[in-house]
């Protein structure tokens, strides 16, 4: 979920859904978009959002960590190595946000440095630690959503966020990679194989697929063909559309009992 998550958000910046000020909301929605159109979870524009923020501030605390003596960055373990624990005692005293870093593998380190670290270099879109831990809950069944805000999405098993040797579930260092079970699905339905295929495949439409004007006559027939949307909702989901080219080849892919809910999240004042 991570890499597809990181995969979509490269292709927004492509095309120009995040400037100097950060990420624009149309790349958010698209994300969430995404995800609920090919995976069946409901995730929000604000979970996407946090889950950027929570990437900032690993980005930080990380980078930070880095530019001392005497720590390195393992790109095989993908975790920090120290050289002598005396020095990370010493630093963590005065850095307490860092102390849970000393044995957290992060296994996306290299697409949060692609998609955060010229934010921490130019100084933009840095958030606090409350803006960190903010939660969002999308108003959805809570059985069909995926917490996107917790540092593993709930699709990893603990040896991925701590390795440390009280950590609960240690062994797992030393299992051959064919005895350790597949991660535990956590809130959500039928992420089978054939789904993440599907995934991939609608990435790769969208991404490769040359963006056509629309025809408004297209346009329209599709919009007044999505029930229970009200005459105001139809005009203003009709004018969005046409100027979102891609967002409306998704529209026309999900099933019909979903275009409503689609429709809704991108029209809203907040989109």
């Amino acid at each position: 979920m991570e890499r597809s998550l990181a995969n979509i958000l490269r292709e927004e910046r492509q095309i120009s859904h995040k400037g100097d000020g950060g990420w624009k909301a149309i790349a958010y929605n698209t994300a969430a978009a995404i995800f609920y159109a090919q995976f069946d979870i409901e995730v929000s524009a604000d979970n996407i959002r946090n889950r950027v923020k929570t990437w900032k501030r690993f980005d930080g605390i990380v980078s930070d960590i880095l530019s001392q003596s005497g720590f390195n960055w393992d790109a095989t373990k993908k975790m920090i190595s120290v050289d002598e624990d005396n020095v990370w005692d010493e630093y963590v005293k005065s850095h307490e946000d860092a102390r849970t870093f000393r044995f957290k593998v992060i296994a996306n380190w290299d697409d949060i440095v692609d998609l955060c670290g010229k934010d921490r270099a130019i100084g933009e879109g840095v958030e606090t630690s409350a803006e960190a831990a903010e939660v969002m809950t999308p108003e959805s069944d809570p059985n069909n959503i995926v917490d996107l805000e917790s540092d593993t999405q709930g699709f990893e098993s603990c040896q991925v966020d701590d390795v440390s040797p009280s950590s609960s579930c240690p062994k797992r260092r030393n299992q051959n990679p064919s005895d350790i079970p597949p991660p535990k699905k956590r809130g959500t339905t039928n992420i089978l194989a054939d789904s993440v295929a599907k995934m991939a495949s609608s990435l790769e439409h969208f991404i490769n697929s040359t963006i056509q004007k629309l025809d408004p006559i297209e346009v329209y027939n599709e919009v007044t063909a999505i029930p229970d949307l009200s005459p105001y909702e139809k005009l203003k989901a009709m004018s969005w559309f046409i100027e979102n080219e891609k967002q409306f080849l998704m529209l026309k892919t999900i099933p019909i009992e979903r275009k409503k809910g689609m429709v809704l999240m991108f029209i809203s004042p907040r989109a």
